[in-house]
């Protein structure tokens, strides 16, 4: 749940801040209230979320969670920024570029530790079944790879804040698809079932106000 809350909702508002600093766009009321709607929906679907859920444990290390989750909003926030700014936006060899880049950098810097933790036995990747390696691979190639990619380019079109905004709309699909096929926990709980509703719709009237 804080996951979700500061990771999407952090997301929006850092990037906000930073395009009035950097990028010396205009503020206005009508896109902070409804970044503030889509925080509010985010933040309503989880309490439903997990109170309709099964599992009540606390992490021991949620203060580290949370800590992280917020480190992670600043630098998506950032990278959206530096999109926004800095790529130019006429060009397919720019964006492919960019994000080549970004893949070497990756590879460059996490290959050797993951090297080194196997070595250690502490990931054991290698015992792993292959059809796991292959579901892996598919969520690279939809998420890491395709949807990045559309969302840098939507960065360029709309901005890095209605971007990342529009990145919340996974919320509503989430419970649309929850809704469709019966197969989510809190479904059984009226309360958790409203309080998600709510919260998928509020989070539409964010994004859409976005556009006003």
């Amino acid at each position: 749940m804080s996951n979700t809350i500061l990771s999407i909702g952090g997301t929006s508002l850092f990037t906000y801040f930073l395009e009035l600093r950097v990028m010396r766009a205009s503020f206005s009321w009508t896109k902070f209230a409804a970044i503030g709607f889509c925080i509010l929906g985010t933040s309503l679907w989880c309490v439903g979320n997990f109170e309709g859920g099964d599992d009540d444990k606390k992490s021991k290390n949620a203060l580290l969670g949370n800590f992280l989750c917020l480190i992670s909003s600043c630098l998506y926030a950032v990278v959206s920024i530096l999109i926004g700014k800095y790529l130019p936006d006429s060009g397919e060899a720019e964006m492919a570029f960019f994000w080549g880049c970004t893949g070497l950098i990756n590879h460059t810097l996490m290959m050797p530790l993951t090297l080194v933790l196997c070595l250690a036995g502490k990931n054991d990747i290698q015992d792993l079944p292959a059809r796991l390696y292959g579901m892996v691979m598919l969520k690279g190639l939809m998420d890491n790879l395709l949807s990045n990619y559309m969302w840098a380019y939507a960065v360029l079109f709309i901005g890095p804040t209605s971007a990342n905004v529009g990145m919340s709309i996974e919320t509503p699909m989430v419970v649309i698809i929850d809704l469709v096929t019966r197969n989510a926990s809190y479904l059984s709980n009226p309360r958790s079932t409203a309080l998600n509703v709510i919260g998928a719709l509020t989070i539409m009237i964010g994004f859409f106000g976005l556009s006003l």
